[in-house]
């Protein structure tokens, strides 16, 4: 009899061992049994809402008892940054394309934004400006890209945006117009201002002494007049009067010392 008893006892805490480890098992592989207890009295688990943080049950109702992870759902993308957005093109000397993109950002929102060629593709977790205008440098002529954004809605970023942007063949940049020179008149009686004051300082430095045939005395009848002309000069004399007393250099053109030489050969 002892034999029997213990033998009987045997079995028993074998199948209890047994039971034990395959419990284990199946516990660790349904996720569902290990929150079974959440919705005991609705059908049991069904799934988590991740936007409430709650486990739903079964019959449809959050458990009573049971959280799970909460992720807070993304907002939609602000509509009043979409009006007026518009873009240019630049041509820079290398070949591409600068694109400036500008939109409306009327609450200075941080925006992330890119441009890439697949859409609705993420423009990363930095913000890039609170603006309203940026600007892609050496973008490739002749290609389809796409201008990606997402903006801060309550200090989550918000669901993306994107524009299709056609970018053209590239043209070369229009020259910049340069001032066309100005030309000047270098004829005796059209000098400019400057020219004939330096020839009037040239004038005060010519010596007054030179021996001159016929020239006029301090007694001349003569009166200085720069104003006229060598065809209104009727003497030699009168022409070195001009030159030299009066200082008039402009009778002498080619500053050789001898004035109107249609009248002083």
């Amino acid at each position: 009899m002892n034999i029997k008893r213990f033998c009987s006892a045997l079995r028993i805490s074998f199948f209890f061992i047994l039971f034990f480890f395959i419990s284990l098992i199946f516990l660790g592989s349904n996720k569902a049994l290990a929150t079974s207890g959440c919705c005991s009295w609705h059908q049991g688990v069904s799934y988590c809402d991740t936007s409430v943080g709650r486990y739903v049950c079964g019959d449809g109702s959050y458990s009573p008892s049971c959280g799970c992870a909460y992720y807070p759902p993304v907002p939609a993308f602000p509509s009043e940054m979409t009006i007026g957005a518009n873009n240019s093109f630049l041509p820079t000397s290398n070949g591409t394309y600068d694109i400036e993109f500008t939109f409306n950002n009327p609450n200075n929102r941080s925006v992330s934004i890119s441009m890439n060629t697949a859409q609705w593709a993420d423009p990363g977790p930095l913000a890039d400006t609170m603006g309203a205008t940026w600007t892609f440098k050496d973008v490739q002529p002749n290609t389809t890209q796409y201008v990606n954004m997402k903006a801060t809605v309550n200090g989550v970023w918000s669901q993306i945006e994107s524009w299709t942007i056609q970018v053209p063949a590239w043209v070369a940049p229009t020259p910049v117009p340069t001032d066309t020179p100005i030309a000047i008149d270098t004829s005796v009686d059209n000098k400019p201002f400057m020219f004939g004051f330096f020839d009037w300082l040239f004038g005060l430095f010519k010596s007054k002494n030179t021996t001159v045939p016929d020239q006029a005395t301090e007694t001349s009848p003569y009166t200085c007049d720069c104003s006229k002309t060598c065809t209104q000069i009727t003497t030699c004399a009168e022409a070195y009067y001009q030159l030299n007393t009066c200082g008039c250099s402009v009778r002498d053109g080619d500053r050789d010392g001898i004035p109107c030489e249609n009248l002083c050969q």
